[in-house]
């Protein structure tokens, strides 16, 4: 598993990271030793609407390695991978390396997921989520960014809806189109 499915997490893993950092934060007195797992390196497919107008598939390469490790308010993954990234209607392929370590901290405040990511990665973002690019249209955005990356995930609306970036960004659905 790599930060190419960070913006999934939000959907699915950002729930069960609020709940653990929530009752984490109501018993600081028993702060545990950081909990540090291997993720699966298991090809994932990214449905169509969801990055790019067609499925595509990320399938890591031999010797990725994902590392997720949690502390008490926030949660890391430090990736080294190569991943091949596949239209499934076309069969056009690329390669991306990935690269990077990403942060969530969640901020109980504004019911809001901070998310920092350092390095080379693939993201994609859903419809109406803030990009590289300004507001992501209605087949959502797949890009191979290089930089620092911070973003704020709105768990009220389910959007990112703050995005910057310093470093580079190339959109990938024309390249796997």
């Amino acid at each position: 598993m790599s930060n190419y499915h960070m913006s999934a997490w939000r959907r699915a893993g950002v729930l069960a990271l609020t709940v653990a950092l929530v009752s984490i934060a109501a018993v600081p007195a028993l702060a545990a030793k950081p909990v540090r797992k291997q993720l699966s390196t298991e090809p994932t497919v990214l449905d169509a609407g969801s990055g790019c107008a067609f499925p595509v598939e990320f399938r890591p390469q031999a010797g990725s390695r994902f590392t997720r490790t949690e502390f008490t308010d926030r949660m890391v993954i430090q990736s080294s991978a190569r991943l091949t990234l596949t239209n499934l209607k076309s069969g056009a392929s690329v390669e991306a390396k990935d690269s990077a370590r990403y942060s969530e901290r969640y901020d109980a405040q504004a019911n809001d997921v901070l998310i920092e990511i350092s390095g080379q990665t693939i993201l994609y973002f859903f419809p109406g989520d803030q990009g590289p690019e300004g507001e992501v249209g209605e087949n959502g955005a797949l890009y191979a960014v290089m930089g620092h990356v911070q973003e704020t995930l709105d768990l009220d609306q389910d959007l990112i809806t703050s995005f910057s970036l310093q470093g580079q960004a190339k959109e990938l659905c024309s390249l796997l189109g």
